[in-house]
């Protein structure tokens, strides 16, 4: 009976230091990692750009360029004629052919290079310059606040040491081509608006530190496209943030680096960060994402009801959540719904829309020569599936009027067709998280440069000075969303048709585009699905929402703790 009891001490204790273990190794790959954000019309990305000639916050014109921008998103995603409003020269293009608002600065190679590149969650390929020029149109000096100074050369796989050249006869290369007159695997990538790049696929290694006080290095493997020929797009680089396998959260979470998730904070001046792994917390907002039925993967949510102020209205519509617009567009019924509740709460006078304004309801607005006066404006509020609510911040603009002379404020939202997009205005102080494991959006207030710091804006907002309790739901005759349309509409980036091939059946060998680079390219999304299978995660992906790693940890610890007491205390029964 001894034996007996010493064999249940031992198994007793092995099984708790086996746990112990497990418990530490689902939770030791739970790091973060965070990058700085900037704005595009910053000072720093219009410096490393050299964008100039970019007029005041405050005008129409500088709006007016916005949603240019916009317009050239809307043709890349919905393949829509861009917008373009009379009364501004709006020839001049600025930014990223793109569309992208944020940049950040991230280091590659060895030695580590800092490289500035665009972030995208329309996208899933990461890509760098690698045209092979010198001189001031390649590389860009900067200095930062800190003095430290920074040189963002382009990209050269010759001279790091720890880069890779994709060969086209690896299985990584699915196009099967090969740049002109080399082994390397060609990439292209084209877009619906024509712009376009191409050039070898690499692997290199790329800096990353944890999102804590240790600040711990660390490499991960970067899959991303050498380009080294570009038409017609003016970024030095993009890291695509989209839903797919091999964007960048996927590429970090398949080597187990962190939870396939990351968030995205967007404060009020401009500035923010993104963080690779970051789950949210218990105390957020949360919807689930939905299929679109139109366009795709992306990153779609379910919005039930709207509320301007007193009044609250039922709606049923599936917006695309993209950091990518400036603003926000609704289709009807829920524009309408907006627009109408909006203006009959306002108590000040409606300014007469003049072609140079791009939105289509304005008011006029006190003030001095010191500034405007304060606009009393109704709350605006969304509900999401799930229940949560989303409490924008900045719903108006405030501008100087045609005369200069005084003021106006405009709901800042634009009416679509098909399409509803929640786009940065209305994420202005929330840390947003795009958690791709539980397939789930969660947002919660934060000023984007530190800690949480409750300041923000509230999940559920408070009544509006104009508001009074909530009329009774309104359900418009159209509220749920429309039937899918019996012809799907083409994906969000369009790849030129394939290289027709010959009758018979057996896929081609690899083989040399010209080296002039053809109009009609190899199917440029084929070589982005080449990512190896992603390695068991050192973590587990069914953790309950918003516990850290280190709960986790403690929870494990006080489970073991109990297993040894428990063990302990059969060691002392008589046998």
């Amino acid at each position: 009976m001894a034996m007996s009891i010493r064999n249940i001490i031992v198994f007793h204790i092995l099984a708790a230091a086996a746990i112990f273990v497990l418990c530490v190794k689902r939770t030791e790959g739970l790091g973060t990692f965070e990058f700085p954000l900037h704005h595009k019309y910053s000072e720093i990305v219009k410096k490393i750009l050299k964008i100039d000639g970019i007029p005041d916050k405050n005008t129409f014109a500088y709006h007016a360029r916005m949603l240019h921008h916009d317009g050239r998103r809307l043709a890349v995603k919905f393949g829509s004629t861009p917008l373009v409003f009379a009364g501004e020269d709006l020839s001049y293009q600025i930014g990223g052919q793109y569309g992208n608002l944020y940049y950040s600065i991230m280091p590659v190679g060895a030695p580590s290079k800092p490289y500035l590149v665009a972030l995208d969650t329309g996208s899933d390929l990461a890509w760098l310059s690698c045209s092979r020029c010198t001189g001031a149109s390649c590389a860009f000096n900067l200095e930062t606040k800190s003095g430290k100074g920074l040189d963002y050369n382009q990209y050269n796989p010759n001279i790091s040491t720890t880069s890779t050249i994709i060969p086209c006869s690896s299985t990584e290369c699915l196009s099967g081509y090969c740049v002109a007159g080399t082994s390397s695997c060609y990439f292209d990538v084209s877009y619906v608006d024509g712009t376009s790049v191409s050039g070898s696929l690499i692997e290199d290694t790329l800096h990353l530190v944890t999102d804590d006080a240790s600040q711990s290095p660390v490499d991960a493997a970067l899959t991303f496209g050498c380009a080294t020929f570009r038409s017609r797009v003016i970024d030095p680089g993009l890291i695509g943030l989209g839903v797919e396998k091999y964007s960048l959260p996927s590429l970090l979470a398949g080597q187990g680096l962190i939870a396939d998730s990351f968030s995205m904070c967007f404060g009020a001046d401009g500035t923010g960060k993104i963080v690779f792994g970051d789950k949210g917390s218990l105390v957020q907002g949360e919807t689930p994402f939905f299929d679109h039925p139109y366009f795709g993967p992306t990153y779609a949510i379910g919005m039930t009801q709207i509320t301007v102020g007193a009044e609250a209205t039922n709606v049923g519509i599936t917006p695309i959540v993209d950091s990518g617009f400036t603003y926000s567009y609704f289709e009807d019924p829920a524009y309408s719904i907006i627009t109408k509740n909006f203006d009959t709460q306002v108590k000040d006078t409606r300014y007469v829309n003049q072609t140079y304004i791009p939105f289509e309801y304005c008011y006029n607005l006190g003030g001095s020569i010191s500034g405007p006066d304060t606009p009393n404006v109704p709350s605006l509020s969304f509900t999401m599936k799930g229940g949560d609510k989303l409490g924008v911040a900045k719903s108006i603009g405030i501008y100087t009027n045609e005369d200069r002379d005084g003021y106006i404020y405009c709901l800042t939202i634009r009416k679509s067709v098909n399409y509803s997009v929640i786009g940065q205005n209305f994420w202005t102080g929330y840390q947003v998280i795009f958690d791709r494991e539980r397939k789930m959006l969660g947002w919660k207030s934060s000023i984007c440069n530190g800690e949480n710091s409750g300041t923000g804006p509230p999940a559920h907002p408070p009544p509006s000075p104009l508001s009074t309790p909530p009329s009774p739901l309104k359900t418009p005759p159209s509220a749920s969303p429309p039937p899918p349309r019996q012809t799907p509409s083409p994906p969000l980036r369009t790849p030129p048709p394939p290289p027709s091939s010959s009758t018979t059946s057996t896929s081609p060998p690899p083989q040399t585009p010209p080296s002039s680079f053809p109009t009609s390219r190899p199917p440029p999304s084929s070589f982005v699905e080449q990512v190896p299978p992603s390695p068991p995660a050192l973590f587990s992906s069914d953790l309950p929402p918003g516990i850290p790693g280190s709960a986790l940890k403690l929870s494990c610890f006080s489970s073991n703790v109990l297993i040894i007491l428990v063990a302990i205390f059969i060691m002392i029964i008589p046998s």
